[in-house]
Order: structure tokens, then sequence, then C-alpha cells
């Protein structure tokens, strides 16, 4: 079973080599299988993808660890640990590491091993022992080998003179760490103090400048290192301000460290990679420090085009070759992007790169054919990428503005550079104004007077607005430049088209204020009649009609009046006899009304029984009582008892009825303890009678009123949540599942629906982390499902 779920994986993976959790699941199955060949296969495949995390590290180290008998093989092992320390120099490492350097000192205390190891350690606490938390455990592991050392001289019979420098080597080490501001320095202070110094009588460090220091420091720290201790993984808000707190410091050693420990728990935090690159090129602009950090941040986050343009930039700052940091550029370009305003952005750097090189070039006499073929090759893929996807847009748009002022200063040719700023307006910007002013700005920089305001006046007629800027230009440089009769010319022509222009902009507004005349006409002829105004005699017939008691049928029903007599016509004779005799039928007697209002009276009461007594609210009941709403109309109350008495006993429902009995739609349970409160809320939205029913905590408005609404939009990114719309109506929750969940693991799937439960074609899916959702963007926008198109994003 496990050999074909490992070749299934396999075949994942090669078809989703970007897909970081298919890595971890073949490589898990490979370990349980002991397929060590398949094993170092799934590692390196990983490894040469993704920077791997301190854990899967660990673990390849343990295993390949067991394996190193020989010497070929225990050098491998170094190559492996600076690898893993390359992407993370977590303190779990370094720890691995110099227990198998000490492994090289052997029974006999080579001195070549002894060197070995005790540069591994020096490296370790510069590298890792000023981590406030975990830096003692590097510290007590040097001082634990020195003390072996020193109980190996002893033990051999080594001089008073040799034993005298191992125990300064191990005094200069607790003063070392002591001065650190470490976590449990009391205790190693305390350590100090019992230690037996045989041939070397130490100062007291309770004295000591640094000491003070530290502990001062540490009681500063403390704070931060207490809310990273009680909060929840991956502690980014509180690593935020531990990192601001040390940037205050000005100690760039100290922020470095604590840079690494929030990357270790937020490897996937554009913000924060992004922050530590600015920092290394800002303040410590060491080329061994800041070029490996850009390396590791576009391998954790290769989709991030702001840090690739940082890696180059660097590259370009330290003079690294030409052949690199195009290689860079190209590596970054076969990682794709999300959105087209990446793909500018990536392209008019990797330009103005190689416009720079050129630069450089010139002022050293170098030979520049190639750098133009270069530009000019990089130049043509860019605007056919952006001619093909974003054509009219505003990335390509900033992508032919560089080209064009590349062109007439580098290549000093104007004429092309105009062709191509026709073409540019062709392209869907003849209407835009600022497409226009950077035109004119770039023939009074580059062109000549007759182009000047051939362009100008040719502006005025085809934009949409800010025709009156163009006019200003058009002048101002007449009188700047102008003879008095080109002046005129141009005053004359200005004047015939803004004329033109003013009437334009006159018929527009008519034409708009003639629609939203003819809108609203079309309003009142289409109102309904019953809605309009009758005349008096038919008010006065509603108004008859009113008064008559209107009847119910067994349903809840008017039964319709019997219609009044028909009005006399002019050609009729009323019969004022008969007439009042049926008037007199008609009236009941004294005795009769009584009765009947008698009987309305006993009628209300009973409808109003049968409906439901108002009950007055009791505010004792509120913290055990829910709000229930969007119920299915023919609910009834058996069915909502039924349904909430599964968490606890109810003491009563009120299920809201209109006059008629009919249910609103909404009601109030009471449960009998307040305990069972939470568990109903947590089965707010869960279906009865085929509705999502909304719970909620029942509140007194009316007389306790909320200033503002407890509920706030979340105003962070949520990188790692998708929004689908466009889905078919017929899409379920597990049609999303199964679509999305190869590309990572979910936190939760919601298709948006009516109050009804129908399906609005929209849906939320969230990813554990943000690659997963990254990469699901890329693979599914666009996707066609059913007959329907959806859109990721």
């Amino acid at each position: 079973m496990f050999i074909e779920l490992l070749d299934v994986n396999g075949l994942l993976v090669e078809a989703s080599p970007y897909t970081y959790d298919l890595h971890v699941q073949l490589i898990s199955l490979c370990r349980k299988l002991g397929d060590l060949d398949k094993l170092r296969s799934a590692r390196e495949k990983m490894s040469e993808l993704f920077p791997l995390t301190p854990e899967l590290w660990l673990d390849w180290l343990t295993d390949e660890r067991k394996l190193a008998t020989t010497k070929e093989q225990e050098k491998k092992m170094i190559s492996l640990f600076e690898r893993a320390l390359k992407d993370y120099p977590s303190v779990s490492i370094w720890l691995e590491h110099v227990q198998f350097s000490i492994g090289a000192v052997g029974e006999s205390w080579d001195s070549d091993g002894l060197s070995i190891v005790r540069q591994t350690f020096e490296r370790a606490a510069t590298a890792v022992g000023i981590h406030v938390a975990q830096g003692c455990l590097i510290w007590e592991a040097y001082r634990e080998f020195e003390n072996v050392y020193l109980m190996y001289l002893k033990g051999k019979g080594a001089s008073a003179e040799e034993i005298k420098e191992q125990e300064e080597r191990i005094y200069n080490l607790f003063k070392r760490q002591l001065s650190i501001p470490l976590i449990d320095m009391e205790r190693t202070y305390t350590e100090f103090t019992e230690f037996q110094f045989e041939h070397l009588k130490p100062e007291g460090l309770s004295k000591d400048h640094a000491y003070k220091k530290a502990l001062n420091k540490l009681k500063q720290l403390q704070s931060y290192e207490d809310a990273l201790y009680n909060s929840e993984p991956p502690h980014y808000e509180e690593y935020k301000k531990y990192i601001q707190f040390e940037k205050d410091g000005g100690e760039p050693i100290r922020v470095q460290n604590i840079y690494e420990r929030a990357l270790i728990e937020n490897c996937l935090k554009e913000e924060l990679w992004l922050d530590y690159a600015k920092y290394m090129n800002q303040v410590i602009k060491i080329k061994d420090m800041s070029l490996p950090v850009h390396e590791r941040a576009v391998r954790n986050l290769p989709w991030c085009v702001q840090l690739w343009i940082s890696y180059v930039r660097s590259l370009e700052r330290f003079e690294e070759p030409h052949e690199k940091i195009i290689g860079v550029f190209e590596t970054a370009l076969g990682m794709g992007f999300p959105k087209a305003e990446d793909f500018k952005e990536f392209w008019l750097a990797y330009l103005s790169y190689l416009r720079r090189k050129i630069d450089k070039d010139r002022s050293e006499t170098t030979e520049r054919s190639n750098d133009f073929k270069e530009i000019t090759d990089v130049f043509d893929r860019a605007s056919t990428q952006m001619q093909e996807y974003c054509l009219g847009s505003e990335s390509e748009y900033a992508i032919m503005k560089f080209w064009i002022a590349f062109t007439a200063r580098y290549k000093k040719d104007v004429s092309a550079s105009r062709k191509l700023w026709r073409e540019l307006i062709d392209h869907g910007h003849k209407e835009e104004a600022r497409v226009w002013l950077d035109y004119a700005n770039f023939e009074r920089l580059h062109g000549d007077a007759t182009h000047y305001r051939k362009l100008l006046s040719q502006a005025i007629s085809c934009v949409s607005d800010w025709q009156e800027t163009f006019v200003d230009l058009l002048l101002a440089f007449e009188q700047e430049e102008g003879t008095l009769e080109s002046l005129e010319k141009a005053i004359a022509k200005c004047e015939t088209q803004m004329q033109h222009i003013i009437e334009k902009r006159r018929k527009k507004l008519e034409e708009a204020a003639s629609y939203e005349k003819e809108k609203k006409q079309d309003k009142r002829k289409n109102v309904p009649k019953y809605q309009a105004r009758g005349s008096k005699n038919e008010q006065s017939s509603k108004t008859d009609d009113s008064e008559t008691h209107v009847q119910m049928d067994s349903e809840g029903f008017k039964i319709p009046p019997v219609p009044h007599k028909l009005p006399a016509t002019s050609n009729s004779r009323p019969d004022s006899h008969n007439d009042l005799e049926s008037e007199k039928r008609k009236r009941p007697s004294t005795t009769e009304v009584y009765d009947e209002e008698q009987e309305s009276k006993k009628r209300k009461v009973e409808t109003s029984d049968s409906h439901g007594m108002s009950v007055k609210h009791d505010p004792a009941k509120d913290d055990r009582t829910v709000f229930i709403s969007n119920l299915f109309f023919k609910t009834e109350e058996d069915k909502i008892r039924e349904f909430f008495s599964q968490i606890g006993e109810l003491e009563e429902i009120r299920l809201v009825k209109d006059y008629k009995g009919r249910s609103k739609g909404f009601c109030y349970v009471v449960y009998k303890s307040q305990e069972h409160v939470k568990l109903a809320l947590a089965k707010d939205r869960e279906l009865l009678d085929g509705r999502p029913v909304l719970i909620s905590p029942c509140e007194d408005r009316k007389n306790n009123p909320i200033p503002q609404s407890k509920f706030k939009f979340g105003t962070g990114l949520e990188r790692n949540k998708l929004f689908i719309k466009g889905l078919p109506f017929s899409t379920t929750k597990e049609d999303l599942e199964n679509m999305f969940k190869e590309y990572g693991p979910l936190q939760e799937v919601r298709i948006v629906t009516y109050r009804n439960g129908h399906s609005k074609g929209l849906a939320y899916v969230e990813f554990k982390d943000e690659a997963a959702a990254t990469n699901a963007i890329v693979k599914t926008d666009g996707t066609q499902i059913e007959d329907k198109i959806i859109s990721v994003s």
C-alpha cells in the first residue's frame, strides 16, 4: 500500500513541482518505507525549489548522521550542515552541527580536531549566541566541552601551565556569556561562582560593567520575550514590535538576530522579508551578509517581484558579474508573477539595469554594440508580452514610455521615437490627456518647434478633458519663442477650437438633462393605476369600504364584500318607497347591534389568543436567550424545539408571528442554563428546513442602545484567502474542496448563498499558507467549470 502511495505521490510532485506539501508528503512516505535512495532524491528535489524548515533539515541530518562512517561521508555531512544553516540559522541546527564536529576529536583529543570543534563553536556563538531565549544552550555546550577537555588534561597529568591556560579559557567563556542578555543569567552567574579554579584566581563579575549592562538590557527585553511566550504562533505582531525596539537600540547584530528568529516562524511574510532586505541594504551594507539574505528571500517567495528587484540591485551594488545578474533576471522571469503590474515593474527594472550598464561601459570606453543588442532584445520580449496580455493598459504604456526616451537619448533617433509615440496613442490612449502631455514634454525636450505646435493643436482636438491646459501650453510657447504672427494665429485657432469644444460640452449637458427628464416621465407613466390618486367619489367609496367589517376565511385571506347598489343613471328613476322599505329591512335593531359588537370583541380575543399574546421583555433572561432569524416561514415550534433541545433543556420558545398568526421568520429561544447559549451560537448557519438559520446573542437594544456596531471588517490583507466568482449555481462545497485541495491544505471553504440557501455563484477558499493560495490563483484563474469561466483572486 505504501509503495502504491509513493508512486502516486511521486507522479503528483512531477506534475506540480511547486506544491510544497506534496514534497513533504513524498519525503514522509520515503522515510516510512526506509528507501534511502528515493528519500535522498526527494529531499534534494525539494531543496532545489524551496528552503527546508529547521524540522525537515534536522530529520535529514539525523538520518545521514547515522550513516556517516568514513571520512568522505563526514565531509558530505559538514557540507549538508552548511546547506541547512544557509536556509535557516537555527539554534537547534547549530547544536547538531557542534555535536557532530565533537566526534572529530576522538579519544586522543587530536589538536586538529580540537581546533575544528572550537571554530565551529565560535561560529555558532557569533550566529545565535545572542538569541535571548536559546543562546544560552550554545554557550553551555561550549563550556561543557571545554570542561571535559580540562578533565582530560588533569587526568593525563598535564602541566600546571596547561591547566591554567584551559581554566583561563573557561573563565573567558563565562565572562563572554555573562556580557550578553540571555535568559537564566543569574543561574549562569551562580555556576561561575561555584566553579573550582585551581590555578587561576579570576576576578568577580558582580561589579563588571558588561555584566550589569547585560542585566539591565535583559530587563528591557523581558516584556518582549514574555509576549512571544504567551502568544500563539507565528507571533508576527509581537516580532514586529520586538524588531522595532532593537532597531531603536541601534545594534545591527541584534536587529539581524531578531529578524532571523521572526523568519523561522514567518517565512512566507512578504512584508517581513522586504523590511529585512531593506535593512541589509541601507544599514548593514556588507556583501557577504546582504546577498545571502536576498537569496533566501527569493527562494521563500519566488512570486514577489519586489524581492527579485531588490536582489538584482544588491548584486549590481556589489559589482557582481553581469552574467550572474542576467541569470537572476531570467530565473525570476521563469518563476512567473501573479499580476500584470508585477511584470511591468520587473521589465522596467531589467531595462533600467541594462541602461545603467550602457552608461557604465560608455564611461569605461567599452564596446557598446552588444549592450544595445541586449537591451533591444529585452525590450522586444517585454513589448510582446505587454501587447499580448495588457494592450492599452498602464503597464504597456510605462514600458513604451521608457523605450521611447531611450531611443531618443541613446540611439539619437527622434523620428523613431515619434513613430512609437503615435503607435502608443493609437493603442487606446488617444483621448488621455496625460499621454499627450508626456508626448508634449518629449517634443519640448528632444524635438523642434514645428512638431511641438502641431502636437498641441492635435491634443486640443483629441483629448476628452484638460483642453484648456493644452491651450495654455501652446499660447505660453508662442509668447516665449514665437513671432507675433504665430501668436495671433495660435490665439485665433485656439478660440475656434474652444468654441467647438464648449458647444460639444453644452450639447452633452443638454442630452444628459433630456435623458434624466425622460427617465422621470417614464417612471410616472409606469406607476400602477391602483397607486394613482382617484376622484373624490372613489375616495369616499374607499372610506366607506374601509368602515365595513372585513371578514377572513380559514386560511387568513379576505372575503370580498357584497358590492353596493349601482348608482342611478340620469334615465333611471328611484323608487322612494321601495328604497325606504329596503333600508328599514337592512337597518338592524339596537339589540342586534349590541350583540354584534359583543361577538366582534369575542372574535378579537380569540384571534389574539391564537396568534400569541405579547410577552413583556425580561432582561434577566437575556444571558440565557438566543435570537434566531432567517427561519423558513412554515417552520413550526416543534421543529425549532427539536433542533435546539439537542444542546440542552429549553425553558421557552417565542416564535414571532404577524396578526394573521403566520411566522415572521424569527424567534427567541430561552435555555434553562446559560452554559447552553455558547453551544447554541456555535450552530450558526446550520440548516433547518433547508435554510441556514442565523443565531446571535439576545440584546436589548431598545433600553441599552449600542453606540456602534461590534463588527468591524478586517483591514489586513488576507493573502491565504481566495475569492471565486462566476461559479455554476450547482457547485457544492465538496466540489470546491476537491478542486483546490491539490494545491495545499485548506482552512475553510464557504459558498455565499441567498437567505433561502441557494448559491449566489460566489465562494471563499482559505488555505493554511500563502504559497498554496498563490499557486492556486495561478493554476485556476480562468478555469472553465461546466459552461462558466470562473475568476479567482
